[in-house]
């Protein structure tokens, strides 16, 4: 139907809120609101309504001008309880009323609408998102359900445009429809150690949802969020803060605490919290006097991304080309090495001058390039050396004074 069209719909309400009602006609939900009657359904009410098309984001609207209640379909809308794999994985029960149970891994506020909020179910790697409406801010700040067992009933559906990629969620209209069946630990340090296997010291990433935690030094920081913590032993992991978390001193001992996950190349521990610990940080290895093209390409000189030195200390050599100031506190220089050009973020405050040669220590961080609109294919496009402190950066030739013209 066009937008604007009169319609006439009939169908069994499968989920209810105060101005509307989720239809289910067969073959497809439609959301159908009265801006003038409350509550003008109920649960399991089998109603026609005479109603124009209007624009809706997440399903199809309509709008009532009138409607009546022709009977009862109450299995219909019972909810159907189900797996967050099924709820994932089938679109049998879509625009039907389900209960689905796991643990909160993340929570917020959506930004695209601030009347709802989404509670996102393990495993974190492929979420299952519940957004439930919550207009007068009933729930209070989302982050408290982080780490929580809930059981939410509402209605299965797919998202469509800009979040098409997602896949599926569940919403409903109520408040009520959200029950916290264990509440996340009053600490969040209280949790078990991320386990590692005790072979090849990799860490064990599948977990059952929950919090894990880890102590260890902080290598290097980035993007206001994001730390890498090298542990008494093993390699380093990237740990992605709450946004709400200030970053930890680089080279100060803490213990963080976060969800496990493993990303295509990537360990992570991400919306974690930290904490001091006494005792020494781990000392410094011996930095990799590192040819950035072999970290880019194979023998053969084939584009070949040797991502293993994620997170090791390593040091380069070449000509400062340009410089770029990101914000008051932070600047990259774009290094010239011969086959590669490499980026450098500093929080330096003096820096060299363009055409300095310089020797550069830091944390080696490739980076991904979530191309998540089109595809959701996770792809590598580089990486980017992140220096501990000022004298990480050591000028070995200053630029000639006099340039030829």
């Amino acid at each position: 139907a066009k937008i604007g069209e009169k319609v006439e719909i009939q169908g069994t309400v499968t989920t209810k809120g105060e101005w509307h009602v989720l239809l289910y006609d067969g073959t497809a939900g439609i959301l159908v609101y009265d801006t003038y009657r409350k509550d003008f359904a109920e649960t399991g009410d089998v109603i026609r309504v005479h109603a124009t098309v209007e624009m809706g984001d997440r399903v199809k609207r309509v709008r009532i001008t009138s409607h009546e209640k022709i009977g009862q379909n109450l299995e219909l809308a019972r909810p159907v309880p189900i797996s967050i794999e099924t709820a994932r994985s089938t679109s049998d029960l879509d625009y039907r009323a389900v209960s689905v149970s796991g643990t909160v891994v993340d929570a917020f506020r959506d930004e695209l609408d601030p009347e709802w909020i989404c509670l996102c179910l393990a495993p974190l790697k492929m979420p299952l998102p519940v957004m439930i409406h919550d207009p007068e801010n009933t729930l209070g700040d989302a982050s408290q359900f982080i780490d929580a067992e809930i059981n939410v009933i509402g209605t299965l559906s797919s998202f469509t445009k800009s979040r098409s990629y997602l896949s599926r969620y569940v919403s409903t209209f109520s408040v009520s429809n959200l029950t916290v069946i264990s509440p996340p630990p009053s600490d969040p340090f209280a949790v078990k150690e991320l386990p590692r296997d005790s072979v090849t010291s990799a860490y064990l990433i599948e977990s059952d949802g929950h919090r894990r935690r880890m102590t260890g030094s902080v290598l290097a920081t980035w993007d206001q969020h994001c730390v890498f913590l090298q542990p008494a032993d093993g390699n380093p992991i990237r740990v992605r803060l709450r946004p709400d978390c200030a970053l930890p001193p680089v080279g100060s001992r803490v213990t963080v605490s976060g969800f496990p996950l493993q990303s295509v190349f990537f360990a992570k521990i991400v919306n974690a919290v930290w904490r001091n610990e006494s005792g020494e940080p781990s000392r410094w290895s011996e930095p990799l006097d590192i040819n950035p093209h072999d970290l880019l390409a194979d023998n053969l000189n084939q584009k070949k991304l040797q991502y293993s030195t994620d997170g090791q200390l390593i040091r380069v050599k070449g000509r400062l080309v340009s410089i770029s100031r990101q914000n008051a506190a932070q600047s990259a220089m774009f290094l010239d090495c011969g086959m590669e050009t490499v980026k450098i973020d500093t929080p330096a405050t003096t820096l060299p001058a363009v055409g300095a040669v310089l020797e550069v220590t830091g944390v080696c961080k490739f980076d991904e390039d979530p191309d998540t609109e089109s595809t959701g294919i996770v792809r590598l496009k580089g990486f980017t050396l992140l220096p501990r402190s000022e004298q990480d950066i050591r000028i070995i030739r200053n630029p000639p004074w006099w340039t030829p013209t």
